[in-house]
């Protein structure tokens, strides 16, 4: 009887045992060769930091990074994956919600910059020259002021024998050429100085970097925000900038007209023009005196009232009424602001007028509502953006009612944010060249 008894304990054991192992996950066996794989998903972004991980969770891992850089997803480390692996890159995660986002007064970059430790292997004047150009490629998508000072400048820039990550140990054997790291409020750029064995590695390191700064995240291998130093990829040999030149910017403004369904935005002395979809029409951009006459350049925002339905463009304390009939400004213009709109602030960031014919103005992190009515701000107003607008940012480049969708769009910088009704909060952000096709500057 004791016999039986302990045999059918035994095998209740078993059982029991045998479905809970079959019912956990199953680590990974991890070869010696697959483990400096692993420590690059997770150093990278594509793991979450842990000891063990399941072959489901790395088999996924592998995937995303393989998609990531357009080679075959097998998810499997097979020699074109561990080849990826082992490239020249940004020492920033490829995977993550993180923006690094420099510092910004108003509507303007307005940062220092300095040197602490040029390169010793090439003369400091084509470092210079690589930092300047830099400057001059993202003066052309944001507003960017840069003054050089001696020391203790917004943006320190480093050249270094060595950029490794702090507080970290790895086994990753892929060169890190970049790395940023923040300090005080004050950003540090840790450049290798074996991205100085050519002009082309140097000028397109530096270039990245920026971007990183000015809020953009890594995206694939034909961008220049591109992880990974691939010097035989033929956009990036021929003009590793040129990409972000031609397919990045920031907007100053934008509008829809409701009686013809056209939409603008603008840019300093540019327009673009959108006539169906969320497809920017050939041919543009074109220069503002081409059909806005009379519009000054750099404006601060334009919008369709709906309060009359007129055109109206605001600048510093002034506004202007645009006839659309003769296309041009109104005789008469401008008008002080604070005559014409009573209670509103100068130097307006955005405004729109909503599918109720409430209209909103935004200046840094307040909106007015306006009581068209009675043309003066509304009762209990101005309030936080993110009391009325929760995730939309403060300093908006511009916001706008889209005719083509009837949805309420956010701009600022490079990215977008786009008015969730359901949910009553904003999406985003969103990457402006990928919501908007061809809106390039030529």
């Amino acid at each position: 009887m004791v016999s039986i008894l302990k045999q059918s304990i035994t095998l209740y054991l078993l059982i029991h045992q045998l479905y809970f192992v079959k019912m956990a996950p199953i680590p990974v066996v991890i070869s010696t060769s697959n483990k400096t794989a692993i420590e690059y998903l997770k150093l990278y972004g594509y793991l979450p930091i842990k000891d063990n991980y399941t072959m489901p969770e790395v088999t996924e891992a592998t995937m995303i990074f393989q998609k990531f850089h357009g080679i075959a997803n097998s998810g499997n480390f097979d020699k074109e994956t561990i080849t990826f692996m082992t490239k020249p890159r940004c020492g920033e995660k490829d995977m993550t919600n993180k923006i690094i986002a420099a510092k910004k007064t108003k509507k303007i970059y307005d940062l220092t910059l300095t040197v602490e430790k040029w390169s010793t292997n090439v003369p400091q004047i084509f470092q210079k020259l690589a930092i300047k150009k830099a400057i001059t490629v993202w003066s052309k998508m944001v507003p960017l002021k840069i003054t050089w000072i001696n020391m203790y400048a917004d943006i320190n820039i480093i050249f270094s024998k060595d950029v490794t990550f702090k507080n970290v140990k790895s086994t990753v054997i892929s060169p890190v050429y970049s790395k940023i790291f923040l300090k005080n409020n004050l950003y540090f750029i840790y450049i290798d100085e074996r991205a100085t064995q050519s002009n082309v590695i140097l000028q397109r390191t530096i270039n990245h970097v920026f971007g990183h700064l000015f809020g953009l995240h890594h995206e694939d291998m034909q961008s220049l925000m591109s992880p990974i130093l691939d010097i035989n990829n033929p956009t990036f040999s021929s003009n590793p900038w040129m990409f972000a030149a031609k397919c990045q910017t920031s907007i100053m403004s934008a509008f829809s007209h409701m009686q013809d369904g056209l939409t603008y935005f603008f840019k300093e002395d540019k327009f673009w023009r959108i006539s169906k979809n969320y497809q920017i029409d050939s041919n543009y951009p074109k220069y503002l005196n081409k059909k806005w006459h009379g519009v000054p350049t750099h404006f601060d925002e334009g919008f369709v009232w709906g309060g009359n339905w007129f055109t109206y463009f605001f600048k510093g304390k002034n506004y202007y009424r645009y006839n659309n009939t003769a296309d041009r400004i109104e005789d008469g213009y401008p008008l002080l602001i604070r005559e014409g709109w009573r209670n509103l602030p100068d130097n307006i960031d955005a405004i729109f007028t909503d599918q109720e014919r409430n209209t909103y103005f935004f200046k840094d992190d307040l909106v007015y509502l306006y009581d068209n009515a009675r043309d003066i701000v509304a009762f209990g107003y101005p309030k936080k953006i993110t009391d009325v607008y929760p995730n939309v940012p403060s300093n908006l480049d511009t916001v706008f009612r889209y005719y083509f969708d009837g949805e309420v769009y956010f701009f600022k910088d490079l990215y977008f944010w786009r008015w969730n009704i359901k949910l009553q909060r904003a999406d985003g952000p969103f990457p402006i060249n990928k919501g908007w096709k061809n809106l390039c500057l030529l």
